[in-house]
């Protein structure tokens, strides 16, 4: 990891059937090993099927299940006085929408018995109907933040610099 510049963040391009990026990365995060044609196929077919059960399009459905199941905030691990507080920190759309779709995907691999794209389907007819894993995933990240926004104001100290910050310690200033 580079410690001189930031990685710039590359542009998806928009996929060829619904011409939409989240599509795009949803397939990115089905993907396995490059194989993009058998991604495409179960993300294309699980849209499809989400889109007869519901009658409703289906990027309407791929919008709400990502507004049902997307977190406002992410828990990051902070320690102080030998206890580990999980802090919520609030999170871009990027980093939401990222969340949102390891949630969809872990819950669909744990059904068992049916096809890679049955269970995707039933999973977002689920998170759209606030229902399924995901969803849970979901209300159980919120309860959690919701308990330890009481340590909150610990994500505000930089603990890497608070040595270097004290006078004591300078090396080169007055003493």
């Amino acid at each position: 990891m580079s410690r001189r510049n930031v990685a710039k963040k590359r542009e998806v391009s928009a996929d060829r059937k619904y011409n939409s990026k989240i599509v795009t990365k949803l397939i990115n995060h089905v993907m396995k090993k490059g194989k993009r044609a058998l991604a495409e196929k179960i993300v294309y077919g699980a849209m499809e099927k989400a889109e007869k059960q519901l009658g409703v399009p289906a990027m309407d459905v791929l919008t709400g299940v990502l507004t049902n199941i997307s977190p406002a905030v992410e828990l990051r691990s902070f320690r102080a006085g030998g206890v580990n507080y999980r802090i919520p920190v609030p999170i871009k759309e990027d980093r939401s929408r990222f969340i949102a779709f390891g949630w969809l995907l872990s819950e669909a691999r744990k059904r068992k018995g049916m096809c890679s794209r049955d269970r995707l389907a039933l999973e977002l007819l689920d998170a759209h109907s606030s229902h399924g894993g995901a969803f849970r995933k979901f209300e159980e990240n919120l309860k959690v933040a919701e308990s330890g926004r009481a340590f909150s104001h610990f994500r505000f100290f930089n603990t890497g610099g608070a040595r270097r910050s004290n006078p004591s310690n300078n090396v080169t200033g007055n003493r």
